[in-house]
C-alpha cells in the first residue's frame, strides 16, 4: 500500500476532498477509539456517521464507523487555550479535541450538524466563542481565567 504522507494523499485514497476530512486527536485513553492520548485521527463525516482512520507509518492501520445515533449525550469545553469534545457514546466516555481550524473546517461543521440531529450538545457556546471572531478572548479566558 502507498505511503500516505499528508492530508491530500489520503483524501485521494479514500475518493473524498481534503476539506471532507476532519482531523482528531485522542485527548483520554477510551473504549471508542483505540490508541494513547495524542493519537490522531482523520475522520470522514458522512450523514449518518463518521469514519475515523487512523495512520501508522504513513499507513491507514485502523478503521472505526461511529454512527451518530449512538451518542447519549456531548458537550464541549475549553482548557488550556483548546476546544475539547466530551460524550457518552453507547455507554463509554469518548473525549477528544481538534485545533480550531478543524471545528471551522466544512467537515468540522458537518460533524456538529449531523450529531446535533441525534443529541442536544451542551455548552455549544465554547464551541460558538472559540471558532467566531472574537476567539482571541475566548483563548485567553480559558488559558488565565
Amino acid at each position: 500500500m502507498k505511503q500516505l504522507y499528508d492530508i491530500n494523499a489520503l483524501a485521494r485514497v479514500l475518493s473524498v476532498s481534503p476539506s471532507d476530512i476532519f482531523r482528531i486527536e485522542i485527548s483520554e485513553v477510551n473504549r471508542v477509539l483505540p490508541g494513547k492520548i495524542g493519537d490522531r485521527y482523520y475522520c470522514v463525516i458522512k450523514s449518518d456517521r463518521f469514519i475515523c482512520y487512523y495512520l501508522k507509518n504513513g499507513i491507514i492501520n485502523s478503521q472505526v464507523s461511529l454512527l451518530f445515533k449512538d451518542f447519549q449525550e456531548a458537550k464541549f469545553f475549553c482548557k488550556r487555550g483548546k476546544l475539547y469534545f466530551e460524550s457518552n457514546f453507547k455507554g463509554y466516555f469518548f473525549p477528544f479535541y481538534a485545533k480550531r481550524a478543524a471545528w471551522k473546517s466544512k467537515a468540522g461543521k458537518s460533524f456538529i450538524n449531523h450529531l446535533s440531529k441525534q443529541v442536544n450538545i451542551k455548552n455549544i457556546n465554547d464551541y460558538k466563542l472559540a471558532t467566531g471572531k472574537l476567539f482571541v478572548f475566548s483563548y485567553l479566558n480559558h488559558l488565565f481565567g
